[in-house]
């Protein structure tokens, strides 16, 4: 019997269908039979390490992942802790959700934006994770199917680009910096594989495709049980 890995965030994860531990018998990953190793809130950064960690100590015949946007990081502290960090999400293991540790939250977040964060880099990273995964994939013989969950860099990449901390001193550099850091975007996404993507489509975005289909969404903006239901027959139609 294939052995099927799904890793993303919460819209691979759904642990929004939850009313009790039912849940999990809801999902469009247990509907296909798969070990589902995906967790909400996190990040590129997350999704590729924890494949790799499964990897090492399974055999796995087919991964699907839902890559997350790419603006949410991931780094571990001090104690060993993996924090998940996204514009408005965090770890709730770490952050409680009394005043204290919101406020505490809300600090780290904003000097991580302001003073960590670079777009480029980290857009550049999801794409290098993606083609470490597509390499090992085919050396591997195991049947990869990808797709974003709720965020698309397709029209972005310029944007992306100029996103960089880059010499800004005079206008020719800074349309020299941004005419490279485009190249080097467009070099990495040409070595994509369509066939690894659901429709063959790369970047292919399941909340804007469901929603375009006039399903349910929930109130927390995740779609409902009739979306899930229904991206289980895409999935499995795409393998």
């Amino acid at each position: 019997m294939s052995l099927m890995l799904v890793n993303g965030d919460s819209f691979c994860h759904e642990r929004h269908l939850a009313i009790d531990e039912s849940y999990k018998q809801k999902t469009w990953a247990h509907s296909l039979g798969a070990k589902n190793i995906a967790l909400g809130g996190c990040s590129n950064d997350r999704i590729f390490h924890s494949t790799i960690d499964y990897f090492n100590t399974n055999k796995v015949d087919i991964l699907i992942i839902g890559w997350t946007s790419w603006h949410r990081g991931w780094t571990t502290l001090s104690n060993g802790l993996n924090l998940h960090i996204g514009p408005r999400s965090a770890d709730d293991n770490l952050f409680g959700h009394n005043e204290k540790d919101h406020n505490a939250w809300h600090e780290f977040s904003e000097f991580y934006y302001k003073k960590c964060y670079n777009e480029f880099l980290n857009f550049k990273n999801f794409l290098i994770y993606y083609l470490h995964l597509q390499e090992y994939c085919a050396l591997k013989g195991i049947r990869f199917l990808n797709f974003m969950t709720f965020d698309s860099p397709t029209g972005q990449l310029r944007n992306i680009a100029e996103s960089a901390n880059m010499d800004k001193s005079t206008e020719d550099i800074k349309q020299s910096g941004i005419k490279h850091n485009l190249g080097i975007l467009e070099d990495l996404i040409a070595r994509f594989d369509d066939k690894n993507w659901i429709n063959k489509e790369i970047f292919f975005n399941y909340q804007n495709h469901v929603r375009e289909k006039k399903f349910p969404f929930l109130s927390d903006g995740h779609p409902g049980i009739e979306a899930s239901q229904y991206w289980a027959k895409v999935v499995k139609d795409n393998l």
